[in-house]
């Protein structure tokens, strides 16, 4: 960021790769327990369909499109609340705000990489489940 402190010169926001790595280093591990956790309350779900004949394709898939859907919400709601904030410091303080949109473009496309990514796990351990065996665990 350049111009902090100085009215009216415009605020410059350049984030390189090495943000944006450490961003999604911190937040694969958090998204990948919470898939592997709704992946446990969703079991009998799991075991309904495999025992209604759905294939461990099927199910795994499922878990990764929810994932990369999750992802890919996700990486428009902190794309759009970024710029948000940007130009809101930028007003306050009277800076001109310049934005590079294409980083905000392509945090969906981060964000459903990630959630992809996160989601290989618990997809593949809801696909390997049984199905009487998670029709027998708790919900």
């Amino acid at each position: 960021m350049t111009g902090a402190g100085f009215e009216g010169e415009p605020l410059h926001v350049d984030h390189g790769g090495p943000t944006h790595a450490c961003l999604c280093r911190a937040a694969s591990p958090c998204f990948t327990w919470l898939r592997e956790v709704t992946g446990h309350a969703a079991s009998y779900e799991i075991g309904l369909r495999r025992a209604l004949g759905a294939s461990r394709r099927q199910v795994a898939g499922q878990f990764l499109a929810e994932s990369t859907t999750i992802g890919l919400l996700c990486g428009i709601v902190g794309a759009a609340l970024g710029v948000v904030v940007v130009v809101c410091v930028a007003g306050v303080k009277q800076w001109t705000p310049v934005l590079d949109f294409r980083l905000a473009l392509g945090a969906p496309v981060a964000g459903a990489v990630v959630g992809l990514l996160a989601g290989l796990y618990p997809s593949l351990r809801a696909a390997r489940m049984e199905p009487a065996d998670a029709l027998r665990s708790p919900s």
